[in-house]
C-alpha cells in the first residue's frame, strides 16, 4: 500500500505540478486571476479584489488571496497563477483518501479512488488551470469530508473538532465563489441524513459548523462593506439570485441536461468501462447502498448535480465538486466488477476501439500535415516552425495506443490491467502543456502580440483597449490605467464607480479624447478588428498581429 501511494504522489507531482510553467496564460480567466493577484500584491490591498485598478466583485476573496501568496513565493509567473488550482486538487486527493480509509476497511481501495479521481480528464486539465473551480471544489470538499467524519465518529471530542473542521472549510468556500458553499453541502448532507434515519442530527449538527463559517467570513464580509457599501447587494441579488433564475442575462446560458455530458466525458478515461461499472452494480445496489458511505456518495453526486442543472448558466467547470463522489461509485463498480472474474469481453472491445481511434488520429494528423507542407492545402493543425509540436502530438498518441494494448496481456491481474488502462491516458495528459498550436495560441494569447510592441509603450504612454485585451495589458504591461473602450464587459460593476475616472470611452467620447489630448502625447489602441478602423479618428500609423492590432496616436 505504501509503495502505490508514494507512485501516486510521483505521479502527481508529475502531472499535475511539474508542467505548470510550460504553456502561456489563456484569455480571459488564466490572465484575469493573474492579474487580481498581481494587483492585490503590488497594491497591498487585501480586501478589495482589482483588475486594472477597478473593483472586481464577481467573485469573494479567498481565491484572490492564495494565487497572490502564491505570486509572493514564486514571482509573477505562470507556475505562480496556476499552483493554487494544481495544490487545491491534490488537497481534494488526499481528503478523498482520508474519507474512504474511514468509510472502508479495504486498504487499497481507498488508493484506487484517489488514483481514479487524479486521473478523471476534468479534474486534471481544471487542476493544472488557473480558475477558481479546483480551489473551490476543494474546499467543498473539505466540507463534506469532514461533516461526514464527524457523524460517523464515536467520541464527542472527535465529533466536535471534525464539525469544527467543516465549518472552516464552509467558510473558507464561500470566501471563494459564495453562497454554493452553503447549499451544495446542504442538498448532500440533509437528504443522507434521511435516508440514514438521523432525522434529529438535521437540527444538531449543523451549529457548531455555521458558528464557524462566521467566524471565518466576518472579517473579510464586515471590512469589504466598509470599503464598498454596495458590495453585499450586487454580490447577492445579481451575481447569485438574479443570474441563477435568469432575471439579468446569464453569462453563460445552457440547456438543463448540460452536465450530462460533462460529468461523462470529464470521467475520460474510466467512462469507457462504464459497462464494467453497471455489471459490477447489478443485482448488488441493496448490499452496496447499506453502507453509509456509498450513501453519502450517492447523495453527493445526485442532488448537487440537480441543483446545478437548475442554474440558468452553466459552464463546465462548474460541476467539479460532484467529482469525489463520482470517483468512489466508479471506484466501487469497478471492485464489484473484479469480484466477479472482470475483465472480459467489453474491456477487450474497449481496448481495441481505443486503440482504433489513436491509429485514426495519427493517420489523419499526418495525412493534413503533409497536405499543408506540399502545399496543396492552407490548413493543417500545426505549422512549418511547429514541428516539435507535432512530435510530442504523436508520440503522445502511440503511448496512449501501446498503454491500452498492455493492459490486454494475458499474464496480468485483473486490477492491474486496469490501472495500466487508467496509466495509459497519462501521457495525452501531460503533452497538451506542450502542443498548443500557433493558430489558438494567436486567437487565445495575445502575450506573443504584447511583447513584440511592449517597446513601443513607455509608462507615459496613454493605452486604451477594447474588450478582454486590457486584463492582459494590464498583466504583461504591470499597468492598472488603461481605458476601456466601449464595452465594459465584466469590469463595468467597477467602471461605475466614482472612483473610475471615466475610463470607460464611447465612440464618440473617443473621438474628444484624441482630439483634445495634449500634443505630442503618444496613444496606444488595442483593437480586434480592423471594422472599429471606421469610427478610429485618423492615426499615425498600425501593426497587426493575428487578430490583433495596435493603432497609435501621436
Amino acid at each position: 500500500m505504501k509503495k502505490i501511494g508514494l507512485w501516486l504522489i510521483g505521479l502527481y507531482l508529475l502531472l499535475y505540478i511539474l508542467p505548470l510553467g510550460s504553456r502561456p496564460l489563456f484569455e480571459p480567466d488564466e490572465v484575469r486571476y493573474g492579474e487580481i493577484a498581481r494587483e492585490i500584491v503590488v497594491s497591498g490591498d487585501w480586501v478589495v479584489p482589482r483588475i486594472n485598478g477597478l473593483r472586481y466583485f464577481e467573485k469573494p476573496i479567498m481565491g484572490h488571496w492564495l494565487n497572490a501568496i502564491a505570486q509572493l513565493i514564486f514571482g509573477q509567473n505562470n507556475f505562480a497563477v496556476r499552483i493554487s488550482s494544481a495544490i487545491a486538487s491534490g488537497f481534494s486527493a488526499l481528503l478523498l483518501f482520508m474519507l474512504v480509509r474511514r468509510g472502508s476497511d479495504e486498504k487499497n481501495f481507498a488508493l484506487a479512488v484517489t488514483g481514479i479521481f487524479l486521473s478523471c480528464g476534468l479534474i486534471y486539465f481544471v487542476g493544472t488551470f488557473s480558475v477558481l473551480d479546483a480551489i473551490f471544489s476543494a474546499w467543498v470538499t473539505a466540507t463534506l469530508v469532514f461533516f461526514y467524519c464527524a457523524a460517523v465518529a464515536v467520541g464527542s471530542k472527535a465529533r466536535f473538532l471534525y464539525l469544527l473542521l467543516a465549518g472552516v472549510a464552509c467558510g473558507c468556500a464561500f470566501l471563494t465563489k459564495g453562497f454554493l458553499a452553503f447549499v451544495i453541502p446542504a442538498v448532500t448532507i440533509v437528504p443522507w441524513l434521511i435516508w440514514e434515519k438521523r432525522y434529529r442530527d438535521i437540527y444538531i449538527l449543523p451549529w457548531v459548523p455555521l458558528i464557524m463559517v462566521i467566524i471565518v467570513i466576518a472579517p473579510w464580509s464586515y471590512l469589504v462593506h466598509l470599503r464598498d457599501d454596495d458590495f453585499w447587494h450586487y454580490f447577492v441579488l445579481v451575481e447569485h439570485f438574479q443570474r441563477f433564475t435568469a432575471k439579468v442575462k446569464s453569462q453563460h446560458p445552457q440547456p438543463f441536461w448540460f452536465f450530462i455530458p460533462i460529468l461523462l466525458g470529464g470521467t475520460l478515461p474510466w467512462v469507457f468501462l462504464l459497462p464494467g461499472m453497471v455489471a459490477g452494480f447489478r443485482g448488488k445496489l441493496k448490499v452496496l447502498f447499506e453502507q453509509s458511505l456509498m450513501r453519502y456518495s450517492a447523495c453527493w453526486l445526485v442532488f448537487p448535480f440537480l441543483l446545478m442543472s437548475c442554474s440558468s448558466g452553466k459552464l463546465g467547470p462548474y460541476i467539479l465538486p460532484c467529482f469525489p463522489a463520482v470517483a468512489i461509485l466508479i471506484g466501487a463498480g469497478l471492485r464489484e466488477y473484479l469480484k466477479v472474474g472482470g475483465p472480459g469481453m467489453f474491456f477487450r472491445k474497449t481496448v481495441y476501439v481505443l486503440v482504433g481511434a489513436s491509429a485514426i488520429m495519427l493517420i489523419g494528423l499526418a495525412v493534413i500535415q503533409t497536405l499543408y507542407f506540399l502545399d496543396i492545402t492552407n490548413f493543417a493543425l500545426y505549422d512549418r516552425g511547429e514541428i516539435g509540436k507535432l512530435i510530442i502530438v504523436t508520440v503522445a498518441i502511440l503511448a496512449f495506443g501501446l498503454g491500452m494494448l498492455s493492459s490486454l496481456r494475458r499474464d496480468i491481474a485483473s486490477v492491474y490491467r486496469l490501472v495500466r488502462f487508467g496509466l495509459s491516458v497519462l501521457p495525452v495528459f501531460l503533452a497538451w502543456h506542450f502542443i498548443v498550436p500557433n493558430l489558438v495560441i494567436d486567437d487565445k494569447v495575445p502575450a506573443r502580440f504584447i511583447k513584440e510592441i511592449a517597446d513601443r509603450i513607455k509608462p507615459d504612454t496613454v493605452i486604451v483597449s477594447y474588450k478582454n485585451h486590457v486584463t492582459s495589458l494590464a498583466w504583461y504591461l504591470k499597468r492598472n490605467d488603461i481605458y476601456v473602450y466601449r464595452r465594459g464587459g465584466e469590469l463595468t460593476y467597477g467602471l461605475e464607480k466614482p472612483d473610475a475616472e471615466n475610463r470607460l470611452l464611447s465612440e464618440e467620447g473617443f473621438v474628444e479624447f484624441i482630439k483634445n489630448k495634449p500634443k505630442g502625447q503618444h496613444v496606444a489602441m488595442f483593437v480586434d478588428s480592423d471594422k472599429q478602423f471606421k469610427v478610429l479618428p485618423p492615426f499615425s500609423r498600425y501593426f497587426l498581429h493575428g487578430e490583433n492590432y495596435l493603432v497609435e496616436y501621436d
